[in-house]
């Protein structure tokens, strides 16, 4: 659990170093005891770098010396995490805000694991402040409606890149108002062209082009980190 380090046997942190157990069959193996030691954590906050507002969700993961790289965990409510069952070391942090609507992020505020700060682990006591403030993606507003104006919920809206009319770079459902919102965290300088589906209804490319091809690209100019149309 997170109150104790992992560890191999017999006391080693890795796989490599650990000892080999030999078990013949019938008969139990007595590998004596094991202690455990105190465990501690790498601990901080991910927050939105706009608003200043908490991200719940973020995957955090560390990197060792050699880059390997660790099972993640998530930032909580109040954007909180917590790195527990390290061995003592020195370690990089990568914040994957992909999933919440965000762009990832080294600490400290560095774009890549090579650039990314080292956080120095001495395994007795918490390592705080460790903190991420990320930027958000760009984001694709709407609203649908029938004909007649009435607003239409259970929309699927496809985001596609220019690029791409099989594969939806981002998939979302409209709600009770009709209203969508789709968060986009492009690799590239990207435009976009959007697919609305319903059953029971014609599905129809924006601006209201029958097919991918004669579809509206927006926006005019590829879509940079943080904005909204």
């Amino acid at each position: 659990t997170g109150a104790y380090r992992w560890q191999w046997y017999d006391g080693v942190t890795t796989f490599e170093d650990a000892t080999v157990i030999v078990v013949q069959d019938g008969q139990a193996t007595d590998i004596g005891d094991v202690t455990m030691a105190a465990g501690a954590a790498i601990r901080g906050t991910v927050t939105d770098a706009t608003t200043g507002q908490p991200i719940s969700g973020v995957w955090v993961y560390y990197f060792d010396t050699q880059d390997n790289q660790s099972w993640g965990v998530t930032s909580a409510a109040d954007g909180t995490y917590r790195l527990s069952n390290l061995n003592p070391g020195d370690y990089k942090i990568l914040f994957s805000g992909g999933s919440a609507g965000y762009y990832n992020q080294y600490y400290d505020n560095k774009e890549s694991l090579p650039l990314a700060d080292w956080v120095t682990f001495g395994g007795t006591e918490d390592v705080t402040g460790i903190d991420a403030a990320l930027v958000p993606g760009a984001r694709i507003t709407g609203r649908v409606t029938d004909m007649g104006g009435q607003s239409l919920a259970g929309v699927t809206v496809n985001v596609h890149t220019e690029f791409n009319s099989w594969n939806a770079t981002q998939t979302v459902v409209t709600n009770a108002l009709g209203r969508y919102t789709a968060t986009l965290v492009p690799t590239q300088a990207y435009r976009y062209k959007v697919r609305f589906s319903k059953a029971g209804y014609v599905g129809a490319w924006y601006d209201g082009a029958a097919d991918f091809t004669n579809a509206t690209l927006i926006p005019d100019n590829p879509i940079p980190p943080g904005s909204s149309m």
